[in-house]
């Protein structure tokens, strides 16, 4: 069974400068930091209370991500979702059908990754979302005023809606929020087309001045995508602005 929302991964052009806007910006704390020479990759971990964010610079021009970065530019990647047992829930993934179709594994088994033992689905069985699987080896707990409330998957139809039995649970029960939402778009109905990643801070007012200083541009957001939440102030930031993800930022 899966059972958190482990981290959102990010790709980016630039590891340094998005290091300094999720940290200096936005208060992430920086908790690990390695190059993974057999994936091509630099990476870079950065905490909220509840969860983590995984940016990923390439270091040539022939990995997944470097070809990926190439296609998307600096963009969301994949999430991670924490497992007690790893290889259980690949076997697990195995033997479930989605719509009539099996889940398509990149790993057949696990493989050391970045925050321990890993594996991925594709997204061909995710409505084009890369998911990953980790048992971690260790946790990693920051005191931060900042965590992570959730993520909200846009899609055309909700006929890209995940279905429970990919996640083996319902997706009211994840802790970050796994929501998805209909958006007009012109890709493929059957697809997830964007992600939004939903931040809370219990001071909003130093965010904004952070973006003032930095010269990052947001604007006041009505409450259209969490309005069954109930909170003093909302803002959002541009993907242009954020490396590749719309952010928005609650206070309660």
């Amino acid at each position: 069974m899966l059972n958190k929302l482990h981290h959102i991964g990010i790709v980016v052009n630039d590891i340094k400068l998005a290091s300094f806007f999720y940290k200096d910006i936005l208060g992430f704390k920086l908790t690990h930091e390695e190059t993974i020479q057999d994936q091509g990759v630099h990476a870079v971990l950065l905490n909220a209370s509840n969860c983590e964010i995984e940016l990923l610079q390439p270091i040539d021009n022939i990995s997944g991500v470097a070809k990926y970065l190439k296609k998307s530019g600096d963009s969301f990647h994949h999430l991670c979702f924490s497992v007690d047992n790893i290889e259980n829930e690949l076997y697990r993934l195995k033997k479930t059908s989605i719509s009539g179709k099996d889940v398509r594994l990149i790993d057949e088994k696990a493989r050391k990754g970045l925050v321990g033992d890993v594996a991925f689905i594709h997204p061909e069985s995710t409505n084009n979302v890369l998911v990953e699987i980790a048992k971690p080896t260790k946790l990693i707990e920051v005191d931060s005023q900042l965590s992570v409330y959730g993520i909200i998957f846009w899609c055309s139809s909700e006929n890209a809606f995940w279905k429970d039995e990919l996640l083996d649970k319902n997706l009211t029960d994840f802790n970050p929020k796994l929501e998805f939402k209909q958006r007009l778009s012109n890709e493929d109905e059957n697809k997830i087309h964007d992600v939004s990643l939903v931040l809370v801070t219990d001071d909003l007012v130093q965010i904004k001045n952070n973006l003032n200083l930095a010269n990052i541009q947001y604007k006041k957001r009505k409450d259209e995508d969490v309005a069954h939440i109930n909170f003093k102030d909302q803002i959002t930031i541009s993907s242009k602005n954020s490396f590749g993800m719309d952010i928005i930022f609650l206070e309660f």
